[in-house]
């Protein structure tokens, strides 16, 4: 059997089996991106670059069905009566909110992907704004839904979230890029910047598939819009009037 070695605080740890490191996965004490070695001769990776611990971490089990699951695995505050496993909701609807909030309801996606994580596993007391206030916090929840051991009980996930999340921050900074830049004697580009960030839905499209894959197999329903749905909806539109109101000021300030 094959021995682990893994970084903790700055110190090596082991020789550990496989099924170690799947537990230390499972307890948050390693992460995807956390590097080990089967050797301490040979070279450190991530955790994701060895197929023998992905596939056992991602491998299907015989689950009871989610509904069944006992309190613990979703916590006092998971939704009554939904039983879902993530946010799940139709992908019409995330398409669409992201067209019409220019990309703004993506940051509520992932609050509400993260915050169904933090239940599950009693993380709920953490602050929020300290959460996604790290660099990576969107890389994070990506790759807790691909490797998420309840999910890939039901069906194995088809999507690499680290390259998800590249290729959608990249394209966010590019939608920011053009925010910034004059357009013919005015600062406010802001259709373009718009259309680049709901565009951008297109790459967390294969991690929502997943989750209402799954979902649908375990015969869950489609969650309805809550408060934190409209406040998205809303806020993008109050920021086009406040940037309207601005402009307009400034076009009569110059005109008298």
């Amino acid at each position: 059997m094959k021995q682990w070695y893994y970084s903790e605080f700055g110190q090596t740890k082991g020789p550990v089996g496989t099924a170690e490191i799947i537990r230390l996965l499972e307890k948050q004490e390693l992460e995807p991106e956390s590097y080990v070695t089967d050797g301490m001769d040979n070279p450190w990776k991530r955790i994701r670059e060895f197929p023998e611990i992905m596939e056992e971490v991602q491998k299907p089990q015989d689950l009871p069905h989610v509904k069944d699951f006992p309190e613990e695995i979703f916590g006092r505050e998971a939704p009554a009566g939904t039983g879902n496993l993530y946010f799940h909701i139709p992908v019409k609807r995330l398409v669409m909110m992201s067209i019409v909030t220019g990309g703004f309801y993506q940051l509520y996606w992932f609050y509400r992907q993260w915050h169904f994580w933090a239940v599950k596993h009693k993380q709920a007391h953490r602050s929020f704004d300290r959460e996604a206030g790290w660099l990576l916090f969107e890389l994070m929840v990506l790759e807790k839904i691909e490797t998420d051991r309840e999910l890939n009980a039901v069906c194995k996930a088809d999507f690499n979230g680290t390259s998800l999340f590249w290729i959608w921050v990249s394209v966010g900074m590019l939608a920011g890029w053009l925010y910034s830049i004059p357009l013919k004697g005015h600062d406010f580009p802001f259709f373009t910047s718009w259309v680049f960030g709901a565009a951008n839905v297109l790459f967390i499209l294969p991690a929502q598939k997943y989750i209402n894959r799954v979902n649908a197999k375990l015969g869950n329903t489609y969650e309805k819009p809550r408060l934190g749905h409209y406040v998205a909806l809303i806020l993008p539109w109050l920021f086009i009037a406040f940037m309207l109101i601005r402009y307009g000021i400034q076009a009569l300030n110059r005109y008298f």
